[in-house]
């Protein structure tokens, strides 16, 4: 490709010097000498090659970051059919399972609390829970192996 020197245009002479202190070992546009162009929109040649796809291994241009929180089509519809499933299977619990359970796993309330909101023992308040996670994992087999 044919260099050309960068002499006027949109890009002032501070930002040419930015460009090029940010461009990779021996690119035509180094700090060391005049930035040079390598494209036809003047753009230093470091961002013509990254324009072009090349290799980030060889242009020394990391490549951009994977984004791990992002939910692909087939996790989403999986994701919903288990939320569903659960619903179902709470709301197959009866009435005093389905209470602690809301309790303790929605509004987080402690062992006490539930107790002394449904006004039973602390230790009905635990093996109600136990009996309603117990059933909830019969139902949500599939879900759980």
């Amino acid at each position: 490709m044919r260099h050309r020197k960068l002499s006027s245009g949109p890009i002032s002479g501070s930002a040419i010097s930015i460009l090029a202190s940010r461009s990779p070992p021996g690119c035509c546009a180094s700090p060391a000498t005049t930035a040079s162009t390598c494209s036809a929109d003047g753009a230093p040649c470091w961002l013509a090659s990254e324009a072009r796809g090349d290799d980030p291994a060889e242009t020394g241009i990391a490549p951009e970051l994977q984004d791990h929180f992002a939910v692909s089509g087939e996790q989403r519809v999986q994701e919903e059919e288990a939320q569903r499933d659960l619903d179902r299977a709470v709301a197959a619990l009866p009435p005093r399972y389905r209470e602690v359970i809301a309790l303790f796993h929605i509004q987080h309330r402690s062992y006490a609390e539930i107790a002394r909101t449904l006004d039973v023992p602390m230790g009905t308040v635990m093996t109600w829970l136990h009996r309603a996670r117990k059933e909830l994992m019969v139902k949500l087999a599939e879900h759980l192996s």
